[in-house]
């Protein structure tokens, strides 16, 4: 369901295929956005063509469920989660491993660099959290201004999480590339 106003802007049960259609087409663009990234950084494995994207769906859903069933165990669960897995979408795509082996290597790959990370997602998404917060009391329920706020919210998001992705491929890029004490170099 879309917070306040912006829900009055889209027909009654059309959110939930929205909301479907925005996740496909989201997941399309993170697999596009990240293998082009280990691409052009030399890292691209087997698992970025195509087939691939099968598994990212499936690692999407488990990565998705543990972090919203860690938010709903008081937040600090849920953000554990995502600091954890920060890098499991680059591990899949650079990496012959499986969906939860991809998961395994990126809480390793992180441990003990996870306030850094979780300043980093902090920074990316702060903003966003705080833009998307503001339009959603703002909204309208006049269906002409309402369809733009909509806009412009799922825009926030978007963008949000594509420097996400990125930032993502970065750190796992930078990591890959041979910084020798792993992820403690880079964030040193």
């Amino acid at each position: 369901t879309l917070p306040g106003p912006l829900s009055d802007s889209v027909p009654e049960g059309g959110a939930a295929g929205l909301t479907f259609l925005y996740a496909l087409v989201s997941l399309g663009f993170q697999f596009a956005l990240t293998a082009g990234q280990l691409r052009s950084l030399g890292l691209a494995g087997e698992q970025a063509n195509r087939a691939g994207i099968a598994r990212l769906f499936g690692l999407s859903i488990l990565t998705s469920l543990g972090i919203i069933c860690g938010l709903i165990l008081f937040i600090v669960p849920g953000i554990i989660l995502a600091v954890g897995w920060f890098i499991a979408v680059p591990v899949l795509l650079a990496e012959p491993v499986g969906v939860v082996e991809a998961m395994r290597r990126s809480w390793a790959e992180t441990r003990g660099n996870g306030w850094r990370i979780f300043l980093l997602l902090l920074i990316i998404y702060a903003p966003m959290l705080l833009a998307t917060g503001v339009l959603a009391l703002v909204g309208t329920s006049d269906s002409s201004e309402g369809i733009g706020l909509l806009l412009l919210y799922n825009l926030l998001i978007a963008g949000a999480t594509a420097v996400g992705w990125a930032s993502a491929g970065a750190v796992y890029g930078l990591c890959a590339r041979g910084a020798r004490g792993g992820m403690g170099d880079i964030f040193a």
